[in-house]
């Protein structure tokens, strides 16, 4: 059961369709403190916030987030008129990001961190900052599409960045830049990539590669035996195959 559950039970039971409540609030309900990038505005009103696990409580509940008040440190919701649906993501990717979560967490309270190493590692989970540049040093293309220009690739952590320690976080050898389709297929593991770079494809995803050109490319080139470890863990761990 996700952590944020007690949240749920809570506005399946009001009775009013308004309700405004403090972090303060939320963190009696909850049982314990909100992580500190919770008390920012792109925690909140960022494109993701309703594939996030604690979203999912209220959304499911049939209410929607309203005002928010960082100076009063306190949001609104409004329940609405019928149950909203629920998104079509995952279960298993909702509790993925939920296991993200706690893993930033614990980097934001690790006191044998500076503020600069946190920062580091927290922004190598969106594939940015040092991580992306480290990748992009020896991954200068799509190894699918062929796209070059780094601007529309991706930095993607092949073991993910939720199961890293965090020398491995920010391992250049642990990533690859790729097309934000192939990436897609990558991360949630419809494709993997044996030592020797032949493509696995699951059966389920086969339909989707050819509709996506992808179908006619066997091999990605050879990969680093550095790579490889990395790519053992994803075959194992994350290839649906």
């Amino acid at each position: 059961m996700s952590k944020y559950r007690p949240l749920g039970i809570y506005f399946e039971g009001l009775a009013d369709d308004v309700v405004t409540l403090t972090f303060q609030q939320m963190e009696d309900i909850l049982g314990f403190e909100l992580p500190p990038y919770a008390h920012t505005a792109s925690a909140w009103l960022n494109a993701d916030i309703r594939k996030r696990p604690q979203a999912q409580q209220w959304i499911r509940a049939g209410w929607e987030r309203g005002k928010l008040d960082l100076e009063r440190k306190e949001v609104s919701f409004f329940r609405v008129k019928t149950q909203a649906p629920k998104i079509s993501l995952a279960q298993t990717e909702l509790d993925e990001l939920e296991q993200a979560d706690e893993q930033q967490l614990k980097i934001e309270q690790d006191a044998g961190l500076s503020s600069t190493e946190k920062k580091t590692l927290i922004n190598a989970r969106i594939g940015q900052g040092q991580f992306r540049q480290s990748v992009s040093r020896s991954e200068q293309r799509c190894r699918l599409t062929g796209v070059s220009d780094l601007e529309f690739l991706i930095a993607s952590h092949i073991k993910p960045w939720k199961d890293c320690d965090n020398r491995e976080r920010l391992d250049g050898d642990n990533g690859l830049m790729l097309a934000p389709h192939v990436d897609r297929l990558f991360d949630r593991g419809w494709i993997s990539f044996e030592d020797n770079g032949d493509i696995l494809v699951t059966d389920s995803a086969k339909a989707v590669i050819s509709v996506w050109g992808l179908s006619g490319i066997n091999n990605a080139g050879k990969f680093t035996k550095d790579q490889q470890v990395f790519l053992r863990y994803h075959r194992t761990h994350v290839f649906k195959g």
